[in-house]
């Protein structure tokens, strides 16, 4: 897949099954400029794709990085204890992952036509 080895992405699993997305303006970018919260894997593989496919996230609708809060940024205890994972790039991704929200999103991606 074209993010195999992007540095502009970056899904970030929690235990509750949600997954956050953050995206950088294009592959070659390190700045975060948007983040979504999704429930369903299979949309936030769509919004993965069209990143992919050259679609600039600084543009879309429902950014939802608040200048108050900023990005979500799991600590390392977060990740150590289980509350977290972060994937970044194909690699990260495990359609025999233990964790649902990953298996899922990773089938979605492997299985995008």
């Amino acid at each position: 897949m074209d993010f195999m080895y992007s540095s502009g992405i970056r899904v970030i699993a929690d235990n509750a099954g949600g997954l956050t997305l953050q995206l950088a303006n294009t592959s070659n970018d390190t700045e975060y400029v948007f983040e979504r919260y999704y429930n369903n894997p299979q949309t936030c593989a769509d919004d993965i794709i069209s990143w992919c496919n050259g679609s600039h996230a600084s543009s879309w609708h429902d950014n939802e990085i608040d200048s108050e809060n900023g990005i979500l940024e799991p600590t390392g205890e977060q990740i150590r204890m289980g509350g977290y994972r972060e994937l970044f790039g194909s690699s990260e991704f495990d359609i025999n992952s233990s964790w649902r929200n990953i298996k899922e999103l990773s089938e979605a991606l492997y299985n995008y036509n």
